[in-house]
């Protein structure tokens, strides 16, 4: 009998509280104290996404290269490269490395990279992006595919735009970092678990080119 008393007694007891909460969000809505928040605009988000690229740059000490064709994706090359140029109409076989501002990886074309880094998948194949370098980049190979419920010109845009640009300037043997604002990366679609709107860090290995 005691149980069940103390047991009666834990029941009422949570629903005076989900009773009491209903009733505190009933009053702030009648109140007019609960508002929903509009997500930012592309330019708001863009000007928050920027001030994170610089404050990235400057913790890492980078150079930027200034580009406006590019703008306002970033990039540096790291190493040029002591192989042979990368030339339009090429195919070029590059890896690459995907990581958030804070320096965590959240997918590489690199097997031993994903295993270093506990993001190895079965599912996955491991090999580099091959595609035809091309003046405006439409041979870039996109490394996650838009989502079928996006339809965003911009969607993953800075690794196209950036790479292309990068390109140019580098033969094989280079190393480069492009670092795209979050709407012209993956936006609100949280691949791999990284946070809504982030921006990402893409390092590129340029492996061959013929």
């Amino acid at each position: 009998m005691l149980i069940l008393i103390r047991i009666s007694r834990k029941i009422m007891r949570s629903f005076g509280i989900c009773v009491v909460g209903l009733f505190f969000i009933l009053a702030s809505v009648g109140c007019g104290e609960i508002n929903i928040i509009d997500p930012p605009t592309v330019e708001e988000q863009l000007e928050v996404d920027l001030e994170i690229i610089e404050e990235y740059r400057v913790s890492e000490g980078l150079t930027f290269v200034e580009d406006s064709t590019a703008y306002p994706i970033h990039y540096v090359i790291l190493d040029e490269g002591s192989g042979k140029a990368v030339n339009f109409e090429d195919i070029v076989f590059c890896n690459y490395t995907l990581r958030e501002t804070s320096g965590d990886i959240f997918h590489t074309s690199i097997k031993s990279v994903a295993e270093e880094n506990e993001i190895y998948d079965d599912a996955y194949s491991y090999k580099p992006a091959i595609f035809t370098h091309t003046q405006s980049g439409w041979g870039v190979t996109p490394i996650l595919a838009q989502p079928n419920n996006s339809s965003s010109s911009t969607y993953e845009s800075g690794w196209r735009i950036g790479l292309t640009a990068a390109l140019k300037k580098m033969n094989v043997g280079g190393h480069a970092l492009i670092v795209s604002p979050s709407n012209y990366a993956y936006q609100s679609f949280n691949p791999f678990g990284i946070d809504d709107y982030s921006v990402v860090v893409y390092e590129v290995f340029v492996i061959n080119a013929k």
